[in-house]
């Protein structure tokens, strides 16, 4: 029977998540082979759950990567995403201590 998982796993997988997409961001940055770089933008992009909103509107090809760039660390600086990640957290934590 699969272990369920708590509160702290799910932490656990969000930073794992978050580090992943601050190394893409590095490697994106300094690609210089067109092909990788479309690969890495890419799975940067799915990552982050954007990748078909943003392809909805522009080839991926023809994304910038200082676009890819900017909307990642948006995402990561707005204030809404913190306030919505520390109230998925407290949900988490209430759901963790009513069981």
């Amino acid at each position: 029977m699969a272990k369920k998982k708590t509160h702290r796993d799910y932490l656990i997988e969000e930073d794992k998540i978050d580090q992943q997409i601050r190394i893409q961001m590095q490697r994106l940055k300094s690609t210089k082979n067109l092909e990788h770089r479309y690969r890495m933008k890419e799975r940067t992009l799915r990552l982050c759950n954007i990748g078909r909103t943003v392809t909805q509107y522009m080839p991926l090809e023809e994304f910038p990567d200082d676009a890819i760039t900017e909307v990642l660390e948006a995402l990561f600086e707005s204030p809404k995403i913190h306030d919505w990640m520390k109230r998925a957290k407290a949900r988490s934590a209430e759901c963790e201590e009513t069981r």
